[in-house]
């Protein structure tokens, strides 16, 4: 694997699955809602602290010496 090689892809597509390694994440209470531009469960609605999810990417980044995440939120 390169050092620019995607480590991992969540983009809920109403599932928290990792489209490059097939690993499956944890939905803690979240609701799957449609996304900015009317997709259909492919965002997640986090209501409080009882709401999050979790995604096993910890293997992914050992021994690596810097990697990026990125999120887009709208906060209400």
């Amino acid at each position: 694997m390169s050092g620019n090689s995607l480590l991992a892809y969540y983009p809920l597509k109403s599932d928290v699955i990792d489209r490059v390694t097939g690993k499956i994440g944890k939905n803690y209470n979240c609701i799957m809602e449609e996304d900015r531009f009317g997709n259909a469960y492919s965002s997640l609605k986090i209501k409080d602290t009882s709401t999050w999810i979790s995604v096993p990417v910890a293997d992914l980044i050992n021994n690596k010496n810097s990697f990026t995440v990125t999120i887009w939120l709208k906060l209400k």
